[in-house]
């Protein structure tokens, strides 16, 4: 039994249950358990069909999704695996017995009692194990469960004491492993999100899209009904038991939640400056998950890079705080290999208290500013958490300047703007909402410019080694709130856009468009079976129309973008 959580309704059930049939007149009572029975029988049938409408209608795109990820985790048995030539591609496969690997964990770690050989031998056939299951998947023979399957047969052999203890050794299998959870994030699936998108946007032959376009494309698709939260939750968790069962326990057991759990992480787009790459994945929030932990960070160090991460979550929201000062401590600890900001999605802040562009940003500037540095109590937090290392103050104030004066000059004989603020508190707080959503994403942006400075030229010389697997050797970024499907798409879409528009002034190309589209609609189908929630996409229609509504729109965004990075960093007005 939880604590705290009343036993009241258990008494009251038992009680029921254990009624003997009595007679009531010529009639006769059904037992509780039957009744309870039929009725569940009875929910099963009503939710069978959208259960198997789901289904049907998601298995193309898991299919698709799954073989990409079948592709690029193939790649994991073509590394050298340790030695000097550790990261090294090989022409075929490197199969290492049990036994060889056994041997080279014994080494590796000194270990002489029999309980630690015999942990040596667990993760020896664990790496065998799933060596084997990926060579499977090349044949399209998927385990049930399909890469999940794998995912966390992996987590378990890294929630092990000894990996924990020889995971920054140079073992064959400790690194096997490692490469597994790399190539884990790094299946690029921009095909896979350009194709969904295309089903939303009419399979539009245009060649170019404005923001207006897009917004409109994605909206008509999400005002359809569906099985979806947005259109009845208690009909959405009745079809989805499984999925409700795992958000309640991200309440009850925030840091024991592991929110990959079907819910897979992939790449897509990239960010580039000259010949500095940053790969952009989407994926959930870290915290609970061992493989990013405890395999993906360490082989971050192994090979000299290092992730930006940007966290999404509400830390006033008791279960997100506590995952958020995980993400920190995280950070902390391997503050060599990840960086981490909180820009949290949601605020107290009342976003209806101003009357134009100058006196929305006196007042959240403000909010940032007090606490930056910290997280506090969850009554009293900002929700903003932006270490000295990350950003200096000037630098903060740099961003929120440009902030200020994008939605000054974006809002000048903005129909938009006019609309939205015209219609009372629920149109000014829309208006709110998207000038803090511009604000976060110039932090954000910052942040960004910022780690192209870190990028070393023995970094970038290693990202071209073609003798070199080019995943373990890429510097990411991502952005995540607990499940990166409503809230993190949002600012990982706008992050997207405003690096665009600063260095390009033409409209979004048809693949682009797409690719966003894809997004924003695929990421919680792939997860959860539903669409993005439409609180959260209303931030991000607003932003769309807002910049497509303004004079000259992108070619006026790119104007007031185009100078930023130069502010931020000069090694970037150097590259550019």
């Amino acid at each position: 039994m939880i604590k705290g959580i009343s036993t009241d309704s258990n008494k009251a059930h038992q009680s029921i249950a254990a009624r003997e049939v009595e007679p009531n007149s010529s009639r006769w009572r059904v037992p509780a358990s039957i009744a309870i029975g039929i009725g569940a029988g009875l929910g099963s049938l009503v939710t069978a069909i959208p259960r198997a409408y789901s289904y049907a209608a998601n298995k193309p795109l898991h299919d698709r999704l799954e073989k990409a990820q079948a592709a690029t985790l193939a790649q994991s048995l073509k590394i050298v695996l340790q030695g000097s030539e550790r990261g090294r591609t090989s022409p075929s496969p490197i199969r290492p017995s049990v036994q060889a690997l056994k041997i080279d964990l014994v080494q590796q770690g000194g270990l002489k009692t029999a309980p630690e050989k015999k942990q040596a031998d667990y993760l020896a056939q664990g790496a065998v194990r799933i060596r084997y299951t990926i060579e499977k998947m090349q044949r399209d023979e998927f385990p049930r469960g399909g890469v999940q399957s794998l995912r966390s047969d992996l987590a378990a052999l890294m929630n092990n004491p000894l990996y924990r203890k020889l995971k920054n050794a140079d073992s064959a299998a400790i690194n096997f492993l490692q490469y597994v959870a790399v190539k884990l994030i790094a299946v690029d699936a921009n095909s896979v999100l350009f194709d969904f998108g295309k089903e939303f946007l009419g399979r539009s032959e245009k060649e170019e899209f404005s923001p207006q376009e897009l917004a409109d494309g994605m909206s008509a698709y999400l005002k359809k009904r569906s099985f979806s939260i947005d259109h009845g939750r208690l009909f959405y968790s009745a079809a989805h038991p499984n999925k409700t069962q795992r958000s309640l326990m991200s309440v009850l057991d925030p840091l024991g939640y592991d929110a990959s759990v079907g819910n897979p992480t992939f790449s897509a787009h990239s960010f580039e400056l000259g010949k500095k790459k940053m790969n952009f994945y989407y994926g959930p929030g870290p915290t609970g998950n061992p493989i990013f932990e405890h395999g993906v960070l360490p082989a971050y160090r192994k090979f000299g890079v290092f992730e930006l991460r940007f966290n999404f979550q509400n830390t006033r929201d008791k279960a997100e705080a506590l995952r958020v000062r995980e993400m920190v401590r995280i950070a902390d600890a391997n503050s060599d290999v990840l960086k981490h900001a909180v820009l949290g999605f949601d605020t107290k802040m009342d976003m209806t208290k101003f009357d134009s562009v100058d006196s929305f940003f006196d007042a959240y500037i403000a909010f940032v500013k007090d606490g930056l540095r910290e997280i506090r109590a969850k009554d009293v937090d900002n929700g903003i958490y932006i270490s000295q290392e990350m950003l200096s103050i000037d630098q903060v104030d740099n961003a929120l300047a440009k902030a200020r004066e994008f939605c000054r000059v974006m809002s000048q004989n903005n129909s938009h703007w006019k609309q939205a603020m015209s219609q009372g508190p629920h149109g000014k707080e829309g208006m709110g909402k998207t000038m803090k959503l511009i604000a976060d994403t110039c932090l954000s942006l910052s942040m960004l410019y910022r780690s192209f400075d870190e990028i070393t030229p023995e970094m970038v010389e290693r990202a071209l080694d073609e003798r070199l697997d080019r995943d373990l050797t890429a510097i990411r970024t991502s952005g995540a709130c607990k499940q990166n499907i409503d809230r993190g798409v949002v600012g990982n879409i706008a992050l997207r856009l405003f690096f665009r528009w600063a260095s390009d002034a033409s409209p979004l190309t048809n693949r682009e468009a797409c690719e966003i589209a894809g997004a924003v609609i695929g990421r919680a189908k792939i997860a959860e079976d539903r669409k993005i929630m439409k609180e959260r996409y209303k931030i991000l229609d607003d932003f769309l129309r807002f910049v497509g509504s303004a004079p000259r729109g992108v070619a006026q965004a790119h104007v007031l973008l185009r100078g930023y990075p130069a502010s931020v960093s000069s090694g970037i007005s150097q590259i550019l």
